[in-house]
C-alpha cells in the first residue's frame, strides 16, 4: 500500500513582517490563486498596521477558546467555521492548537473578507489608511451587516464631516460594548485620518 511522502519545513523569521508575508503568500498558495513561492522582503508589509491595531484590542490565543458570546475563537479574533479546514487543514474545537504561522494565516483571510465588503462602499477606496483600519476595526467586531446600520456615520463621511463620523462611533452602543480605550482610538482614527500606531506611539 502506497502512502504520500510528507515533508516537514522548519521555518525562520527575522521579524514579524516577515512571518506575516509568509502567511498571505501560503494563504494565496492554499487558495490557488498565486503558485507558492517565498514572499517578497517589502519594507512596508500591507497588514502590519491593521495587524498591530486588531492584535491590541482583540488579544491573540494559539489555543481555541469560547468568547464572550459563546463563539468558538482563535487567533487575533478569528471565530472558527467550516473554511478553516481549508485555510489550516483541518476543522478548529475548542481546546485545539494552531501555530504562529497559521494564527496570521486565518488573520489574513479575515482582513481580506472585511475589506473586500468595504471596497463595495462607495468613497472606502479614497479614505486614508488610519479611516480604513478604523472602519475595518468596526466591521472585524460587529460584521460588516452590523457596521452597515451606521447609517449616519456613512452619511458623515461621505460628505468629508470626519469630525462628525468619529462622533457617531463614540456614541454608539459598540463604543460601549468595547469599552472606552478602543473607542476613542477608533474614533481618533477617523477623525483625523492616523494609523493606530501614530494615534497610540505604539511600534
Amino acid at each position: 500500500m502506497k502512502t504520500e511522502n510528507q515533508i516537514t519545513l522548519t521555518l525562520s523569521f527575522s521579524n514579524d513582517r516577515e512571518l506575516l508575508e509568509f502567511a498571505r503568500a501560503y494563504l494565496l498558495w492554499r487558495t490557488g490563486k498565486v503558485p507558492a513561492a517565498p514572499p517578497s522582503h517589502s519594507p512596508e508589509n500591507p497588514y502590519y498596521e491593521i495587524r498591530q491595531q486588531l492584535e491590541s484590542f482583540e488579544g491573540r490565543k494559539n489555543v481555541v477558546y469560547v468568547d464572550t458570546n459563546g463563539f468558538p475563537t482563535v487567533g487575533i479574533g478569528h471565530r472558527t467555521v467550516f473554511i478553516d479546514a481549508e485555510l489550516v487543514g483541518r476543522a478548529l474545537n475548542v481546546g485545539d492548537q494552531i501555530t504562529d504561522e497559521e494564527v496570521l494565516t486565518l488573520f489574513v483571510h479575515d482582513v481580506d473578507s472585511v475589506q473586500s465588503l468595504l471596497e463595495k462602499t462607495a468613497g472606502f477606496s479614497s479614505l486614508s489608511e488610519g479611516r480604513k483600519n478604523a472602519l475595518i476595526d468596526l466591521a472585524f467586531s460587529m460584521g460588516y451587516s452590523g457596521l452597515k446600520k451606521f447609517e449616519n456615520m456613512w452619511a458623515a463621511i461621505e460628505r468629508g464631516d470626519f469630525k462628525e463620523a468619529a462622533k457617531e462611533i463614540v456614541n454608539s452602543k459598540w463604543a460601549k460594548d468595547v469599552g472606552e480605550r478602543r473607542s476613542s482610538i477608533v474614533a481618533r482614527m477617523m477623525e483625523e485620518g492616523i494609523t493606530f500606531t501614530h494615534a497610540t506611539g505604539a511600534k
